[in-house]
């Protein structure tokens, strides 16, 4: 409760919960030794909590808790994150371009969470995070204006700014689902992305990285379905102490290119109208500030529509592009072109804004007939 303005900042409710195992012992032999919390056999229980945080407009809460003292695990079933209010009442509470988020998971468990130092000293260690069956959702509304003022760390960079002990082994998600609706302008159809069958890992997740070399980087690999039909692998290499990280990505199998219409239709004003994608490869370098790349987009029998406000200029555009653009690529004679990948980061926007900008700037120069691109000529 904040007194001032007598305005509820956080509720709380809970069903309760138990110790079992709580012994007792003498810490020493002596006759006037005295008798201390024997803390080997105790598990702690927590039954259905639920947290309001009203000026954040969320609530979150858990269903069951189990803490073993003995091998450090704390077990979480289906834990929930979610708004509290309409998007309507975001909208009242923000100025600029915000996000809601949404967020249940059926199971999360900590292996060996030193409970203990994180009661005594603030210091997280944890050996491995698993979370089971993640269903996260996120809506960002672009018809405000962004904060410009901001200044986004990447993930590594966050890391080394935090002023406490916190260590993650390894994070493992399985069974996921992740999907993203971006509004730019009210009545005008959202850009829409989605990966189900999702697995994510991340390793050596630090804040202690002094001395840390690059052969040590914090690792991400992320395996699922974009929007639900194109198997996808990515991964992330981040070394703590350069000022570089690499970014490798590819799609497997075939696919039909209409499936990717409601991700590039709304963000690049592009259309597949058929055409089969053979596949998709890039990898990257960057800084904080811009990444620089390659992309290799194969595909065959595509036909595809602009889309720009001016008519007469997309009906231009489109004949362009599907006069001079070929229909497959390896081209018959064997040939190949390989779109060049160059963005240049916009300091308030977060990491996956960043890497979605660099894979596009690849795309559009692989299928712009005068984009920027190189052709890799099959030797004979």
């Amino acid at each position: 409760m904040n007194l001032q303005d007598k305005d509820t900042l956080i509720s709380f409710t809970s069903e309760g919960g138990r110790l079992e195992g709580l012994g007792m012992k003498k810490d020493s032999e002596a006759e006037t030794a005295l008798f201390v919390p024997e803390l080997e056999g105790l598990t702690l229980f927590l039954d259905k909590e639920k947290l309001d945080l009203r000026k954040n407009l969320y609530t979150m809460g858990f269903e069951q808790l189990k803490y073993t003292f003995a091998s450090q695990d704390l077990e979480i079933q289906d834990l929930s994150f979610q708004p509290r209010e309409d998007r309507q009442t975001f909208r009242k509470n923000n100025a600029y371009s915000f996000e809601i988020y949404t967020a249940r998971i059926k199971a999360l468990n900590l292996i060996r969470f030193d409970l203990n130092g994180f009661l005594n000293d603030g210091a997280v260690s944890i050996a491995k995070m698993q979370l089971d069956s993640l269903d996260f959702e996120i809506f960002r509304d672009k018809t405000k204006p962004f904060n410009t003022s901001l200044k986004k760390n990447l993930l590594n960079q966050k890391m080394v700014a935090l002023d406490f002990p916190f260590s993650v082994d390894t994070v493992s998600v399985s069974r996921a689902y992740l999907a993203y609706t971006e509004l730019v302008e009210d009545g005008k159809d959202p850009l829409v992305v989605d990966f189900s069958d999702l697995e994510l890992k991340i390793t050596n997740l630090t804040s202690m990285t002094e001395g840390l070399p690059d052969s040590q980087p914090l690792e991400l690999e992320l395996i699922g379905k974009l929007d639900r039909a194109i198997p996808v692998d990515v991964q992330i290499r981040m070394p703590y102490n350069s000022s570089t990280f690499t970014v490798t990505g590819r799609t497997e199998g075939t696919s039909n290119f209409a499936n990717l219409n409601k991700t590039v239709l709304p963000a690049i004003g592009l259309q597949f109208k058929s055409g089969s994608l053979d596949g998709l490869r890039f990898d990257m370098r960057g800084t904080p500030t811009s990444l620089a790349g390659n992309l290799t987009l194969r595909y065959h029998d595509l036909d595809l529509e602009l889309f720009k406000d001016n008519k007469e200029q997309a009906k231009t555009l489109a004949w362009a592009a599907n006069t001079l653009l070929k229909s497959s690529n390896p081209k018959p004679n064997g040939n190949i072109i390989v779109g060049e990948i160059r963005t240049e980061r916009v300091p308030y926007k977060g990491l996956g804004n960043y890497l979605w900008k660099a894979v596009q700037s690849g795309i559009i120069n692989s299928l712009n007939p005068l984009g920027k691109r190189s052709v890799v000529k099959t030797k004979k």
